[in-house]
């Protein structure tokens, strides 16, 4: 199974969901040849509850992901959290919404724009653990960041992740080496995510599975053996 686990649909949190680029990206994935994406918007993007009602009424929903034209597309969102990182939930509709509406609560009031007033992400892995999510630090070392979280936080983490911006900027070997060691260091997995914004970057980077998944479990389960893809660096 072929799996992009980090796209947008939109070019930046505060623009407007359109259609038409959420069509655009099924049809890109599906002329790739990917079995299946995770949709992802940021937390505090405009639109992320409206949109998540718009899949939710539009499309057909069986086990743990939309099917449209044969493609899996799996939900979740993005947070970003007081240490300066991004980490990616994926899960059912129904436990992505309700942990986005707690999350969203607890930020409430706090500014958007200093990254300090964010939750702290040991506060988001409790919240999380009421749900059956997916956890996956995204673009670890993006703005030359060092990983110093809690071991609370990387204990509640299932990967970390090879995006395709980072690739882009410091090369394929350079990303997959450092990010595969944090890996080993905390003791997860590595996945792949395009981290699109542009429905032409879709599956540039992705996640191979040695089985095909249909729900959540299968896909935390998968991931400890799956593969990174890389088909393009720009």
């Amino acid at each position: 199974m072929k799996i992009d686990l980090h796209t947008h649909s939109k070019t930046s949190s505060s623009r407007a969901f359109l259609v038409s680029d959420f069509h655009k990206k099924v049809s890109v994935a599906l002329q790739k040849k990917l079995d299946a994406f995770v949709q992802l918007e940021h937390l505090h993007a405009a639109d992320f509850f409206e949109f998540s009602g718009f899949l939710k009424v539009n499309y057909r929903y069986e086990k743990d992901y939309y099917l449209l034209d044969g493609l899996k597309v799996f939900v979740g969102v993005e947070v970003s959290v007081s240490e300066k990182h991004d980490i990616v939930l994926i899960g059912r509709r129904e436990d992505i919404v309700s942990a986005a509406q707690e999350l969203f609560q607890r930020q409430s009031g706090k500014s958007k724009e200093t990254t300090g007033d964010y939750i702290s992400a040991e506060e988001l892995i409790r919240v999380c653990g009421g749900f059956e999510l997916i956890k996956i630090l995204a673009h670890p070392f993006r703005h030359n960041k060092t990983v110093d979280l809690s071991k609370k936080v990387t204990e509640g983490l299932d990967a970390v992740e090879i995006n395709s911006n980072e690739i882009s900027n410091h090369g394929e070997y350079a990303e997959r080496e450092r990010v595969e060691r944090l890996a080993d260091k905390l003791g997860v997995s590595v996945s792949g995510g395009s981290d699109a914004h542009n429905p032409a970057r879709v599956g540039c980077v992705v996640s191979v599975f040695d089985s095909d998944c249909s729900t959540i479990g299968e896909i935390k389960e998968a991931l400890a053996t799956s593969r990174v893809e890389v088909y393009t660096k720009k």
